[in-house]
């Protein structure tokens, strides 16, 4: 979730306000990139993962979090799955274009399944040997909460925009929709088309820029949480707007895990979205 942070604000709002503002939730940010990332062993993620077998107590906002992750489990039909971790080590799209074995991805499945956890409003538990991965839902969550906090402060007029995955804290001053550029899946920094976005969220899932090739076949960063496997000829982005940016994500991401069938798992979703192959 370190994504470049951008608060774009209306002009009227004077330069102390708007450094105050953009101080106050880049703090957020990092408070969240801090609590759940899977890189830094003291965080909450890595403390849950290290306790797996054992129950282990949470708070508020990680429950919230975690209900999430199930709702993404139930609606994916099990092919979204935050426990699906236990895979990285054998998908390694940054180095060479290698191919984990079957007999590999076959010795982690049965650490796979969300069925296997336990989840109350305190109290977390996985067997043994899961992990969990929230990467997601992290980044939309915050851009959320971004929004949220904006609002708060009285800031009614902002976009927040985390890596791409954007939210507002409410319409523009002037009531003119704000314009936001989908990057051009093929050619990075190109802008592919420019579309209105009144108020609300809009999260973008890709797969152009993280995979690797083997013997002319293209695998996908996505994995399929039931067979351990890259998924292959997806989209190369979908983008959703949303009344949220979590909502947006959730539906872009479940949208990307149908293949060939995204526009018509979208179009049953009535929310705006754009497809590019």
């Amino acid at each position: 979730m370190a994504s470049p942070c951008l608060v774009l604000l209306e002009p009227a709002v004077e330069f102390e306000q708007a450094q105050s503002l953009m101080e106050y939730l880049a703090q957020e940010v990092f408070r969240i990139q801090q609590k759940y990332s899977r890189y830094q062993t003291d965080s909450v993620l890595s403390q849950i993962n290290q306790k797996s077998g054992q129950n282990t107590a949470i708070d508020t906002e990680t429950y919230q979090l975690l209900q999430m992750a199930q709702v993404l489990w139930q609606l994916s039909k099990g092919r979204f799955d935050c426990t699906s971790g236990v895979l990285r080590p054998v998908w390694r799209f940054h180095e060479p274009s290698t191919l984990p074995t079957q007999e590999q991805i076959d010795e982690l499945l049965p650490l796979i399944g969300w069925q296997q956890v336990e989840l109350t409003h305190s109290m977390f538990t996985m067997h043994k040997g899961m992990q969990l991965d929230l990467g997601g839902l992290g980044k939309e969550y915050a851009a959320d909460r971004c929004a949220y906090l904006a609002r708060e402060r009285g800031f009614q007029h902002c976009l927040i925009n985390l890596g791409g995955d954007i939210a507002t804290s409410g319409i523009r001053a002037n009531h003119e929709p704000w314009q936001i550029g989908i990057e051009n899946a093929n050619e990075r920094g190109q802008v592919w088309q420019t579309v209105p976005l009144l108020q609300g969220g809009m999260a973008t899932s890709g797969t152009s820029f993280r995979f690797i090739e083997v013997a002319g076949k293209r695998y996908s960063h996505i994995l399929d949480a039931l067979t351990g496997w890259a998924l292959t000829d997806l989209p190369r982005s979908i983008t959703v707007a949303a009344p949220n940016c979590t909502e947006a994500g959730a539906l872009s991401t479940l949208a990307m895990l149908q293949g060939d069938k995204a526009d018509e798992f979208l179009q049953q979703s009535t929310r705006p979205y754009w497809v590019q192959w």
